[in-house]
């Protein structure tokens, strides 16, 4: 059943992460950034969400619609590029978010599967 659910997440935050990085991107025939073999999604897509519930969740949320800490990122990451995304989750915003500079999570935007 953990397993399942562990599967499920990560589907979803594969599919999260075509969304807010290749919004821009609409109507291209790209390949999805992930794959799924054997009922198993592919490492990138599996290491993102990792990483993602290791450092993010907290503030935005198990699903990525916010909380009274942070913003939904269903809404927030639609107007940005990989470039800008990637700028935010490492030096942070302006209006408060933490970045990531100085922390081990810094390569979790490269590494998590996105614009792959």
């Amino acid at each position: 059943m953990h397993l399942k659910w562990i599967g499920r997440m990560a589907i979803i935050l594969g599919l999260f992460l075509t969304v807010a990085v290749s919004a821009k991107a609409a109507g291209k025939d790209d390949p999805p950034p992930y794959t799924i073999i054997n009922g198993k999604v592919d490492f990138g897509t599996y290491n993102g969400y990792r990483r993602y519930h290791n450092s993010c969740h907290r503030c935005h949320g198990p699903d990525a619609v916010g909380s009274s800490f942070a913003p939904s990122l269903m809404e927030s990451l639609r107007d940005l590029d990989e470039d800008q995304f990637n700028n935010i989750v490492v030096n942070g915003r302006i209006d408060g978010k933490i970045g990531f500079s100085d922390d081990d999570s810094k390569p979790a935007a490269s590494q998590s599967g996105a614009g792959e």
